[in-house]
């Protein structure tokens, strides 16, 4: 099985058509989700048949002064 590497830019434009104002955009590689869209956007993720994210990696936190940021390592398998 080949690994493919998705373009963060064409996979917000996919998630932005399905969950509007799901995403804040791409940034270095990596999809920043508001945090009221988590839910629909993992939902959309892990439904869409040509995406199929359908393994959740880990879950882990960065712990800022002031807030939290979550990250999820999802897979498609």
């Amino acid at each position: 099985m080949a690994v493919q590497q998705l373009d963060a830019e064409a996979l917000t434009e996919k998630i932005e058509a399905a969950v509007q104002g799901g995403t804040l955009g791409p940034c270095d590689g990596v999809l920043w989700v508001w945090p009221n869209k988590v839910a629909e956007v993992a939902g959309f993720l892990k439904s869409d048949p040509d995406l199929d994210f359908n393994f959740l990696n880990s879950i882990s936190a960065v712990d800022y002064i002031d807030h939290f940021e979550v990250v999820y390592h999802l897979t498609s398998l």
